[in-house]
């Protein structure tokens, strides 16, 4: 009889980035948080937030997966991936560093 696994993996919707964002806070030390989210304060969370789900939603090659428990049904991890499927994309800018 086959269990259910405690874990699993997901693609993430516009409406998970919220507890992405919130769970990387979090986890990541300040110097991380400033270089790599461009967030001084948890005030800078909405700011990232509509970053990423613009980002999201137009363009394709933005992908964002997430782990959730299924015993709490919170996210425990998250990654994002940039992947071109032509050197078009590439072309078109997409992929570029953030603003900050």
């Amino acid at each position: 009889m086959a269990s259910t696994p405690p874990f699993v993996l997901q693609p993430a919707k516009k409406e998970d980035m919220k507890e992405i964002l919130d769970l990387q806070y979090r986890c990541f030390p300040d110097l991380v948080r400033r270089v790599l989210m461009g967030c001084d304060s948890e005030a800078d969370l909405p700011r990232l937030q509509a970053e990423y789900i613009e980002e999201m939603e137009e363009s394709g090659s933005v992908v964002w997966h997430y782990v959730k428990d299924l015993a709490s049904g919170r996210i425990i991890a998250a990654s994002n991936w940039k992947i071109f499927l032509n050197r078009q994309a590439a072309l078109r800018g997409e992929g570029k560093a953030p603003g900050w």
